[in-house]
Order: C-alpha cells, then structure tokens, then sequence
C-alpha cells in the first residue's frame, strides 16, 4: 500500500513538472507588460518603458525575459549612465558566479 502512494506522488511530481516546462511558453506574458514596468520603475527609480515582448520560463530557474526596454533619465535622456551601471553589475554576479561554482562543485578552496 506504501508504494502504491509512492508511486501516486512521484507520478503527480512528474506531471508538476512537466506542466512547468510545457505551460509557461503557451501563456502570452506580453499582457503583464505593465506589471513588469511598473515593478522595475519601483526597483530602479526611473520610468521603464517595455515595447517589445515578454516570455517566461520556469525550469531550470524561474525567469523573465523582456525586449527592447527603454530607461528614462539618463545623459541627455538616453539612460547611458543607468545602462553602464547594470551591465557592471550583471557582469560582476557572473563573476561571483563563475568564481562560485568549482567551490559548489567541491573542486575549488
């Protein structure tokens, strides 16, 4: 009887998960445009502005992939200072990221 209900939750677990990486790419994130803008502009403190498209995923790690953003209030409005800074700090996870992972691994001290 123990395995049967074994068997019933792990098959319940695969199909969660296969939901997950089969739903998200049929659903059109674009109508939460305004949503995502409104949470970046309160994370950056400037207006954003998404003219392109949305998409999500949730597997392997939950993500949002916006196109064609526009940040306000940069140098003569083009938002190059704001830009400079993220990409710095984009590359600087990466490498934390990079320097992180053999110790992950167990290969590095």
């Amino acid at each position: 009887m123990l395995t049967r209900l074994f068997v019933i939750v792990g098959g319940l677990f695969v199909l969660v998960l296969l939901a997950a990486l089969v739903v998200p790419p049929f659903v059109d994130w674009t109508t939460y445009k305004s949503d995502f803008e409104r949470e970046a502009s309160a994370v950056l403190g400037r207006p954003v502005t998404v003219h392109g498209t949305a998409t999500a995923r949730l597997l392997p790690f939950p993500s949002v992939t916006l196109s064609d953003i526009s940040v306000a209030g940069g140098p003569e409005g083009r938002g190059g200072s704001l830009t400079q800074a993220l990409a710095k700090r984009a590359i600087d996870r990466l490498s934390a990221l990079k320097r992180a992972l053999p110790k992950a691994r167990g290969q590095g001290g």
